[in-house]
């Protein structure tokens, strides 16, 4: 949905919904032709829908950028949204998830939409699981033997410079694109890389000098 055709909710619908819940909302109305959304966008749809909520104390004709900046970082740390200021920000599964409880609270008809999983955005991300060269390394020879550092960094959508937060964080997310098209096979291979990679996933590595894999954008 585009930002201008968002409609503003009336108070007494949301005033005791929580602002991480109507961010999460705002983010999964305005990634609904499954596209990211940029931080400008998340602010001024926050606003629009919620005024009350989102507003400027002393100015309540502007949003507070600040609190709705909280919002999104904490609703990130929660594993409901991905992303940050330059990438833009999606909605995860478990973010979905949230979205039917809030709109129970808002009491509207569900906006979500049952796709088959090569339609959704879960389903192309484990698509492109399969297809990468480590993935494909495990296929044949039945073993993570074979795969690589740059081969899980690679499933991760991370480069050879990546830090374990990114590392950590991309792990996550795609955990629970895997557990939306219900492929535990897929999880279970990707827990073993990461016992057997472990080292990676440490804060006290970030400090290592990895190598130098031209940095490329985490879609």
């Amino acid at each position: 949905m585009r930002l201008e055709d968002l409609k503003m909710f009336e108070e007494n619908k949301y005033i005791d919904v929580g602002m991480n819940e109507l961010i999460v909302y705002t983010a999964h109305k305005l990634c609904e032709q499954n596209r990211s959304i940029t931080r400008e966008e998340l602010v001024l749809g926050a606003f629009k829908m919620f005024p009350k909520k989102f507003g400027l104390r002393g100015h309540e004709d502007w949003p507070d950028s600040a609190v709705i900046d909280k919002r999104w970082v904490d609703c990130r740390h929660l594993d409901y949204i991905s992303g940050n200021n330059k990438s833009g920000f999606t909605v995860l599964p478990k973010g979905v998830d949230l979205v039917k409880i809030t709109e129970q609270k808002l009491k509207i008809k569900s906006s979500i939409k049952t796709n088959k999983d090569n339609r959704t955005r879960s389903g192309k991300i484990v698509n492109i699981m399969e297809n990468s060269d480590g993935y494909k390394k495990f296929l044949n020879s039945k073993s993570i033997l074979d795969v690589t550092e740059f081969d899980l960094r690679e499933i991760l959508h991370c480069t050879m410079e990546s830090s374990s937060e990114m590392l950590n964080r991309s792990f996550i997310e795609l955990t629970q694109h895997l557990k939306a098209c219900n492929r535990d096979d897929m999880i279970n291979f990707l827990d073993d890389l990461k016992e057997k990679y472990v080292f990676l996933f440490s804060t006290n590595n970030d400090d290592k000098y990895s190598g130098g894999m031209l940095k490329k954008l985490n879609k």
